[in-house]
């Protein structure tokens, strides 16, 4: 029994030796987070379908990320390094109601690439906090189709029949806080508490009318401030997986 607990006990100061060294200068960090998501909706709004009976709503939305990034540390406690981002999503809403009925389908896909800094507060040799702040380059786009029908009976006429479609340029500079475990010798698991950020985004809009076959073309563009405390509750957000070598 005696050498069982001294194993023990050998192993548990192996394990936080190494955590503790594993944050020092010359390491590398492999990390990053998958995520995915699906949602099915029926909704008849009760309200209205008390004056309209024929009137339902249905929707759809399946998504999904993938964030992975590299750092390696300069100093104890301190890294630099890269970071991507790919996501997606589909979604599809249907009304349908007396002599009409509305479809919308939408696909948005988006791609991120920048750099961060982070600093580890380590409280124990396990345990500990962190802050990172980078910035981003981004690009998406957005396409939306929607059509819309006039029913009277076995025939059906068509009202609207739109595309529109969403190209966005961007940048983005953050800064989070979070705090980190090491659960295996060469792996941490780590989550943020809280996120602020600032964004610019520059749009070009193509609008196209199908049945009057007529395009316009437009742009825009967007700034935004947002905190948050704890982002989505999806794997990519809440935890994310780190490797050291």
């Amino acid at each position: 029994m005696k050498t069982f607990f001294t194993l023990l006990f050998f192993m548990h100061v192996t394990l936080t030796l190494f955590a503790q060294g594993a944050l020092t200068t010359g390491n590398r960090i492999l990390g990053g987070g998958v995520s995915f998501s699906q949602s099915d909706t029926e909704n008849d709004e009760l309200f209205y379908r008390s004056i309209d009976p024929d009137r339902s709503n249905s929707s759809n939305r399946s998504s999904f990320g993938f964030s992975p990034y590299y750092g390696r540390l300069y100093k104890d406690y301190k890294m630099v390094g890269v970071r991507f981002n790919v996501s997606g999503s589909n979604s599809k809403f249907e009304r349908i109601q007396e002599n009409y009925e509305y479809t919308d389908d939408t696909i948005e896909k988006s791609f991120s690439m920048g750099g961060f800094v982070r600093q580890y507060f380590p409280y124990s040799e396990k345990f500990g906090a962190f802050l990172e702040s980078g910035i981003d380059l981004f690009r998406s786009g957005r396409e939306t189709s929607l059509i819309s029908f006039n029913t009277f009976g076995s025939s059906s006429t068509i009202s609207e029949n739109f595309k529109r479609d969403t190209k966005t340029l961007g940048a983005s500079i953050d800064a989070e806080i979070g705090i980190y475990f090491f659960i295996l010798e060469q792996l941490s698991v780590e989550t943020n508490l809280a996120r602020f950020f600032i964004s610019y985004s520059d749009d070009k809009i193509t609008l196209r009318d199908l049945e009057m076959d007529e395009t316009l073309d437009g742009e825009g563009n967007s700034t935004s401030i947002n905190f948050r405390f704890v982002n989505n509750f999806s794997f990519d957000q809440i935890f994310r997986l780190n490797y050291y070598f």
